[in-house]
């Protein structure tokens, strides 16, 4: 797979298609890219930009180094990642870790809400 075709299919991964099925080169560059293990380098890509902004978030926004370390260790793994499932799973144990990141977080609110916010 070329260099263009694996530029291509990142770019296209944020493009929202007007109708459904318009772009024959993407089909057949996501059909070949199963064939030609193009397929996990992209879900590499995919999962590791993921992952590094969400151990951004935890460590700026959350101020939480010790689970942004954690995040940011899955997310080293992926280059060893051998199949999506590999990939699968090292995304969900760092979700796991940055969802838990949010746990203690206060949530406020507007006072034109609190009559819709349930008790529990």
């Amino acid at each position: 797979m070329t260099v263009e075709l694996l530029t291509y299919l990142a770019q296209a991964r944020c493009v929202v298609a007007q109708e459904q099925g318009a772009d024959a080169r993407l089909r057949r560059a996501q059909a070949l890219a199963l064939q030609s293990g193009a397929a996990l380098e992209i879900a590499r890509e995919l999962i590791g930009q993921k992952l590094d902004a969400q151990a951004k978030v935890v460590r700026e926004k959350l101020l939480d180094a010790t689970t942004a370390k954690i995040i940011a260790e899955f997310r080293a793994r992926l280059a060893t990642a051998e199949s999506a499932d590999a990939v699968r799973l090292l995304e969900s144990v760092a979700g796991r870790a940055y969802w838990s990141a949010w746990r203690n977080l206060t949530i406020n609110f507007p006072k034109s809400d609190l009559r819709r916010v349930p008790d529990h």
